[in-house]
């Protein structure tokens, strides 16, 4: 756990999503824990799973916004989320 983690625990859903799709359903395969681990913050070298699972949940979450299907707070919060992942994938190029 990093430093941000501990500041924004809810950060850790998908590191915690991913470990109880192990021990509640048994499913050990190392790309679909790494593509549920890794769908919050990205990280450099994800593999292609990780990539599409990032790129269909961001497309889910504009279409949520879109439609209203979120309360404001939530909306703001995936909004700041999506910005985030943008300026750190800027700032990788």
């Amino acid at each position: 756990m990093g430093m941000l983690e501990i500041e924004e625990p809810g950060l850790l859903h998908g590191k915690v999503g991913a470990v109880l799709l192990n021990e509640r359903f048994g499913i050990d395969d190392s790309e679909i824990f790494c593509a549920i681990s890794d769908h919050v913050t990205g990280r450099v070298g994800m593999g292609i799973l990780s990539k599409i699972y990032n790129k269909l949940k961001d497309a889910h979450t504009r279409n949520t916004l879109k439609s209203g299907g979120m309360s404001h707070t939530e909306s703001q919060a995936a909004l700041d989320e999506m910005k985030a992942k943008e300026q750190r994938a800027k700032g990788q190029k």
